[in-house]
């Protein structure tokens, strides 16, 4: 596992030679324990005789122990493990002055009955004295003991290979990747971030990135898996399509998540950044628009060597199981290997709906003293029949009532199969203390086979006119690459964080669309609340989805240039950046190609009154693909360049220690394009205002109760149109109000036993522009419950349940032009063995 990421517990014995338990010790302190999984099994840390007689100038007032080891490890660049429940429960003394670290790291816990154990020459770890005393002098000569530790302050800050630790409670990280500028702190990040962990997706028995996202409030369904249809896609704060927007290790289109619906067991982390973001990512390949992007953290080898298997059940009859080992090699197991299996196949709830699963991912990592390498190497096939697609409604049409939950109105010999792979492969190089390079490639393809039946909705009584079955196929195969360097000066008071990097993507596409192997056929008029089955049509066989004809591909190119400038111990923060990108796009079929390209500034300030308070503002701009004006317009063939969404974003965030939240307020402006009614020049012709409030806290209210939860505000309009008409009114598809709120709760009652849940609610929407089709709003309650089995000279096992839509309501999930019918009440079941 990387210096950061997931550690299981070493017991080293004092015995073992001096640098060896050295070299593990500054692993171990350089690694997070993620508490799903753990045990209270001691570690055993040798202790680091000599230290370093560096002197440093300190400034670090009274504060919660997890504040103050940042702002000390920021100042040191040690590393300094500590437990959560240490954490918890301190509050260090304000350090002030020139001194070693070791001097400072002991002032600052002086009289807390915490004591300083050195590790290493920029490593130490804290201990609770009572934690020392009860150990009976069970604890070796030399040696420390320590229950689960948390890891704060990665010896290298330039290194996005290794991950930011979990929050108190374990559910969210303090911090994720942002691009370019690479991994920060949720206290030093002017943009609003969470980064939901294993633990959470374990816990709720998650199977796709969709299902870890019900967790965000910012985030609203468009196509939903639960509900019987074979993608996800989702929209943040109020802009659609999101799903392209998915990186994995920091680069886009390599999950191919637009096309299918990720499973989540190879992912260690999801991380979710709200807002433009064109400066820190870039332009996916698709060219899309986006008010928010996902990134996937693909899971790495811990110190400990695991083998943990997963059967699992899911309703109605869905089997499966999932595997997931790793080792790490190499005498100061820098070498690590990480490999995930999962299969599943079975009827879901839906009528005549099944799903089939299959996952295989090979995770490697090389972690040296100035270089780290990662090479990552995936597979996935989704299978989905009785694929329960979106209803269309007319637009005379109302909008019609929700049928049963497990209600399916379309053909049970429709499809959706999907089939991908990718291949990523990373490496960074510090050349100097202060200055590291680092490039990525990553190559994805997918291919979809679909026959599918779209009718639409006329009347209110359920009637879905006569229309056409298609079948077809189509791929996408995307190529991704990306390089760069970040590095640290002081220029007198001015720290500066640079970051100079360049990245480049390409996205091809194909389909049959007008083969005359593309087979469709007219099926009569039927009823949502009564369909009728037809035969399927007598389609031709299809072939191999990569023998379609590439029909279309785009291409970017992008130039950045960031600098954090930083003073006052770094309670200012002022980041400036500058992207140049270059967008091309070619259409095989029309001939049409495009080619243009634009600047993106982009500028962020924090502000820290108090060490545990950060201030921020921001301002960004996302970039979608120009366009070229028709051949019925009047400026034909003019070319216009890419189009930007402008983004102005305030906000508030505070640590406590053990619960942090954020507050933040934003308004973007979004262009819209087309050809003008009276001059018939094509051109922008409106505009669409995106505001809104959201509020996210998380952390851990208790020793023995977790949360996450939220809620957003958002008030998306159409501020300009072409002919004038729905000026005011609101986006399709996007709630006023959504609320979301999960727990876990340690029973006192029971030991090994925790019970949670979570809860969603959402406000109405509307279904079309002119806001006459109103959909109801919706509220889901679901349970989770867990139970580990402790028993001398096991590894713990443990058993999970969960009971999705504990109520079986019946709601239109989504409105995004059409509506998707809320997933029906599911219960599932896993045990995890370890060996």
């Amino acid at each position: 596992m990387n210096d950061r990421g997931i550690a299981s517990q070493n017991n080293i014995s004092a015995s073992s030679k001096d640098g060896r338990r050295k070299r593990l010790a500054v692993v171990l302190l350089g690694s997070t324990v993620l508490a799903c999984g753990a045990t209270n099994a001691p570690i055993i840390v040798p202790a680091q005789a000599q230290q370093t007689a560096r002197t440093v100038q300190f400034s670090i007032p009274a504060q919660p122990l997890s504040s103050a080891v940042d702002a000390f490890s920021r100042v040191t660049g040690w590393q300094v493990g500590y437990s959560s429940d240490i954490a918890r429960s301190t509050t260090t003394r304000a350090v002030s002055g020139v001194m070693t670290p070791a001097q400072a790291l002991r002032t600052m816990v002086a009289g807390t009955g915490v004591t300083v154990s050195i590790t290493g020459p920029a490593s130490a770890a804290l201990v609770s004295g009572a934690a020392n005393a009860g150990s009976g002098g069970a604890v070796l000569a030399g040696a420390i003991s320590l229950d689960t530790i948390d890891v704060q302050g990665a010896g290298n800050p330039n290194s996005t290979m290794s991950l930011p630790p979990a929050y108190a409670g374990g559910q969210v990280a303090r911090g994720g990747q942002l691009g370019m500028l690479g991994n920060r702190d949720m206290m030093d990040t002017p943009f609003h971030q969470t980064n939901y962990t294993r633990k959470l997706i374990e816990n709720q028995q998650a199977r796709s990135i969709a299902e870890v996202l019900s967790n965000d409030p910012s985030v609203a369904k468009i196509y939903d898996t639960g509900g019987g249809f074979g993608k996800e896609q989702w929209a943040i704060r109020g802009v659609g399509a999101n799903a392209h927007n998915v990186s994995f290790g920091g680069l886009f289109g390599i999950t191919q998540s637009l096309d299918s619906a990720t499973a989540v067991e190879t992912i260690e982390r999801v991380e979710v950044l709200k807002g433009a973001s064109t400066l820190l990512n870039g332009l996916p390949p698709t060219q899309g628009a986006h008010l928010g992007t996902v990134n996937l953290v693909p899971k790495r080898a811990g110190d400990e060597p695991l083998i943990a298997f997963t059967p699992n059940y899911a309703m109605n009859s869905q089997f499966g199981g999932h595997l997931d080992a790793g080792q790490r090699f190499g005498d100061n197991k820098e070498f690590g290997v990480r490999f995930n299996g999962v299969y599943r196949s079975g009827d879901t709830p839906i009528d005549y709906n099944s799903r089939e699963t299959r996952v295989a991912a090979l995770g490697l990592d090389y972690r040296g003293e100035t270089v780290r390498l990662s090479a990552d190497f995936g597979y996935q096939y989704l299978n989905t029949r009785g694929n329960r697609a979106p209803v269309t409604v007319a637009l005379d049409a109302p909008v019609p009532m929700p049928p049963h939950t497990t209600h399916n109105w379309v053909q049970p010999w429709e499809y959706h199969k999907v089939e991908s792979k990718y291949a990523t492969t990373r490496g960074e190089w510090d050349i100097t203390e202060n200055v590291t390079a680092y490039a990525a490639f990553g190559r994805g393809k997918s291919g979809v086979r679909v026959a599918e039946y779209y009718p639409t909705l006329v009347d209110a009584v359920g009637t879905m006119a006569a229309s056409s079955a298609y079948q077809y196929i189509y791929f996408r195969h995307a190529t991704t690459a990306e390089t760069g360097l970040r590095g640290h000066v002081e220029t007198g008071p001015v720290k500066h964080a640079v970051a100079l990097a360049a990245g480049w993507g390409r996205e091809n596409y194909g389909d049959n669309d007008g083969d005359d192997w593309n087979g469709s056929a007219v099926l009569p008029a039927t009823n949502l609340y009564n369909p009728v089955y037809f035969p399927q049509p007598n389609f031709p066989r299809l072939g191999d989805p990569a023998s379609a004809p590439i029909s279309s591909r785009t291409e970017n190119l992008g130039f950045t240039l960031a600098d954090t400038m930083s003073a006052l111990d770094e309670r200012i923060q002022l980041m400036l950046g500058i992207r140049h990108q270059r967008v091309k796009r070619r259409s095989f079929s029309s001939g049409s190609q495009y080619d243009d390209g634009a600047l993106s500034p982009a500028a962020a300030l924090i502000v820290k009154p108090w060490q545990n308070v950060s201030l921020y503002a921001n301002y960004m701009e996302a970039l979608e693909a120009g366009q070229i004006a028709p051949t019925n317009a009047v400026n034909v063939g003019e070319v216009f360049p890419p189009f930007k969404t402008t983004q102005s974003e305030v906000g508030a965030k505070v640590d406590f220690g053990h619960i942090a939240a954020t507050l933040a307020a934003f308004t973007a402006t979004r262009p819209t394009y087309g050809r003008d009614p009276d001059t018939l020049i094509f051109g922008e012709v409106g505009k669409t205002r995106y505001q809104g409030i959201e509020f996210t806290t998380f952390g851990q209210a208790t020793d023995s109760i977790r949360f996450v939860g939220g809620f957003t505000f958002l008030d998306p309009r159409l501020i300009e149109t072409p002919d004038g008409t729905n000026i005011g009114n609101r986006i399709v598809g996007t709630p006023r109000y959504r609320a979301t709120l999960s727990l876990d709760w340690d029973t006192p009652f029971i030991e090994g036993l925790t019970l949670g849940g979570m809860a969603q609610w959402q406000s109405f929407s509307f279904l079309d522009n002119a806001n006459m089709q109103k959909v109801d709003g919706w509220y889901r309650f679901d349970l989770n419950a867990s139970y580990t089995i402790r028993q001398p000279g096991w590894k713990p096992i443990i058993v999970r349940a969960s009971l999705r839509n504990v109520l079986d309501r019946s709601y239109w999930a989504s409105s995004y032009w059409q509506l998707g019918l809320s997933e029906p009440r599911t219960f599932l079941l896993s045990t995890t063995f370890q060996f």
